[in-house]
């Protein structure tokens, strides 16, 4: 058997005990400084190329989130967040589940996370979802609704393409103010068409009245059909009220993540 000399003894015992830190190191994290980040710069399901980086850095920009997997959204961005909702990739629509996301955020963990808002009350809610759940787009069109002029404008590339009256909620059943998104987008059937015109435009707003509306949740959305007094009065149970060459035009414009922005103003 060999023994090292003393002095040799205590160089091996701490070299050893340096490999066997480094060795149990390997297995643990790297932790890095957690930081809110730009949306153009998560690490999100696709990767952006050039054209997309570009326009994603152009003023007036904002992003969807498609939903890619069935995914947790949480009060924080942590793992261990309280749960806000579930999201699948599809719901009862044929569209893709397709968010507002509005803000980016890297863990310690290096892990990104996206901010989306959710269709749930109170209204402008949100929840942190993995990035690697969604599919980040940016969008250059929004939707601004003025309810004292009652009128709905939209920009597209920061160019006012649309600028036309709308009818708003009753005194009793208001449209509520705040920013928000289109959920979701439907074409009516041959009953419902003659109430809500050919198109509904579903957004992540709620009645702050009305919590139950025709058997469902008190919804806010954008549609035509009744009237067409209806259109730039205060005429609805807190719906914007659009004549159908709007709704038409709204159909091709939008898709389910655009912001829509409801101003008092």
């Amino acid at each position: 058997m060999y023994f090292a000399p003393h002095g040799n003894r205590h160089r091996w015992a701490t070299w050893l005990a340096s490999a066997i830190l480094a060795i149990a190191g390997l297995g643990s994290p790297v932790f890095a400084q957690a930081a809110e980040i730009p949306l153009a710069r998560v690490n999100a399901a696709q990767l952006l190329d050039a054209g997309t980086m570009e326009r994603a850095t152009q003023t007036g920009t904002a992003w969807t989130a498609e939903v890619v997997r069935p995914v947790v959204a949480r009060s924080k961005p942590d793992r261990d967040a309280d749960a806000r909702v579930t999201l699948h990739p599809y719901g009862v629509s044929v569209h893709p589940t397709t968010l507002l996301a509005t803000r980016g955020f890297r863990d310690r963990y290096n892990h990104d996370w996206v901010q989306v808002q959710l269709n749930i009350r109170p209204n402008q809610s949100s929840g942190w979802i993995p990035a690697d759940a969604v599919l980040l787009t940016p969008i250059t069109v929004r939707v601004i609704v003025h309810l004292a002029s009652r009128r709905l404008d939209v920009f597209q590339d920061e160019r006012n393409v649309l600028s036309v009256p709308t009818g708003i909620g009753r005194t009793a059943t208001p449209t509520p103010t705040g920013r928000f998104a289109v959920d979701d987008m439907w074409t009516t059937d041959a009953a419902t068409r003659p109430i809500y015109g050919r198109f509904v435009l579903s957004l992540t707003a709620h009645s702050n009245v009305l919590m139950r509306f025709d058997g469902g949740e008190g919804r806010i959305a954008i549609h035509g059909g009744g009237a067409a007094n209806r259109v730039g009065a205060r005429s609805s149970f807190g719906c914007l009220i659009v004549s159908a060459a709007t709704l038409q035009r709204l159909w091709r414009l939008v898709r389910p993540g655009t912001p829509v922005t409801v101003l008092a103003d």
